[in-house]
């Protein structure tokens, strides 16, 4: 009885085997590439920075985040339309505590516009339905960089009062 059923569970199981290697290929296959990079510390130099066209980043979190889900396909669709002209990218809070904590970030989605080689950028917070993320990565776009301000000259004497935050020092 042992032989006979081996040969039969050897065939259902190859069948189970197949049969999800081919679902998996035809979901590979499918699945459009997203036009949003997702970023980390290791990148976000290159790839927001250094970057040679405008950059829309998206602080979100992958859990527990109503308005980040939302927020995600309207992100996806607005990459699409400005490929080429501007750079998507998304960084997970949660994931990427350090660049968060750099960019002062409270809530989520937080959305930046930069364009690195102009040193210009501006920032906004929330949901933002697709008229609202068009209207803000156009107001982006159009930012100009503001006239620098001569410093004012240092005082010969440091104001007590005003005592500077310690820079990390690292071993």
């Amino acid at each position: 009885m042992k032989s006979k059923l081996f040969p039969i569970l050897s065939v259902v199981a190859a069948f189970a085997l197949l049969s999800g290697l081919v679902g998996f290929i035809h979901f590979a296959k499918n699945a459009a590439p997203s036009a949003v990079l997702e970023v980390t510390k290791d990148n976000f130099e290159n790839e927001v920075l250094k970057s040679n066209i405008p950059v829309y980043v998206e602080f979100y979190v992958d859990r527990d985040c109503a308005p980040c889900a939302k927020q995600a396909p309207v992100v996806e669709k607005l990459a699409a339309e400005y490929a080429g002209k501007v750079k998507f990218v998304r960084i997970n809070a949660l994931k990427q505590p350090e660049l968060a904590q750099g960019a002062q970030i409270e809530n989520v989605p937080s959305h930046f516009f930069v364009k690195p080689a102009e040193a210009v950028g501006i920032f906004g917070e929330g949901y933002m339905d697709e008229a609202t993320l068009r209207k803000f990565i156009e107001s982006g776009l159009a930012a100009k960089p503001k006239p620098q301000q001569p410093s004012p000259a240092p005082t010969s004497t440091p104001d007590p009062g005003l005592t500077p935050d310690p820079l990390p020092v690292k071993p």
